[in-house]
């Protein structure tokens, strides 16, 4: 979804360095403490990107995954453990989901094809992108159309949790493959790799904002990985 915010303005080249750099930082991290410095790093963030409604409501969903990570490593009796792996899990899947609502598919491609990536990779990532939303529609048609058909997905049988998941699972593959299909006749018809260099339709140019916000990035990032992980 396009949004305008300062975050978004800027250049795709640099927009995703803070949340990168605060996903490598949590990942090795070992302090709970850094954990959640990262977190409330990238909400804020979000909340400069204006899209911390929908980044907070994402982290509400995946709380319960989390929570089920602590009881397990309670039960091994390593509390800190539990909560380190915990909000490592929470903060990584929070700022891959912020990365996906900065970047649009064109965008991506364009990255790719800046950092001299092969074409075929490049638009493997940004039909990901563009797919992601899609798919996610269809789980959602196909749950609500299977329920009102009268499968019940409350049930609390494993074998009828599994087969409820089933009717879900099966006609989502075949809906990818016949789309995968068409996606691939569309490709054909249109020459994908006729031409080997093809032009974009906007060029990305750096501005002065751009590098301003690429030095703050930076220096931000730096600053939590120095004084926390090391």
């Amino acid at each position: 979804m396009p949004v305008n915010s300062i975050v978004h303005r800027r250049d795709p080249r640099i927009r995703g360095l803070f949340p990168l750099m605060a996903l490598f930082t949590i990942f090795i991290s070992s302090r709970v403490v850094l954990d959640i410095t990262v977190i409330a790093s990238i909400l804020t963030f979000a909340a400069c990107s204006r899209i911390l409604k929908r980044t907070v409501r994402l982290f509400g969903s995946i709380l319960p995954f989390a929570i089920l990570i602590i009881a397990i490593g309670l039960l091994e009796e390593n509390v800190l453990y539990a909560l380190t792996s915990a909000l490592r899990f929470a903060g990584s899947v929070l700022i891959i989901s912020v990365l996906v609502m900065l970047f649009s598919p064109e965008e991506v491609e364009y990255i790719g094809r800046w950092l001299k990536l092969p074409r075929a990779m490049t638009l493997i990532f940004s039909m990901s992108f563009r797919l992601l939303p899609i798919t996610l529609s269809d789980i959602r048609e196909v749950f609500y159309i299977q329920r009102a058909r009268g499968v019940d997905f409350k049930t609390r049988n494993p074998y009828r949790v599994i087969m409820a998941m089933k009717s879900v699972i099966v006609p989502m593959v075949m809906i990818s493959l016949l789309r995968s299909g068409e996606l691939a006749d569309s490709m054909t018809v249109r020459g994908f790799g006729v031409i080997k260099n093809p032009s974009l339709c906007a060029e990305f140019h750096m501005s002065r904002y751009d590098w301003a916000f690429m030095i703050v990035s930076i220096i931000a990032g730096s600053l939590i990985f120095a004084f926390f992980a090391l």
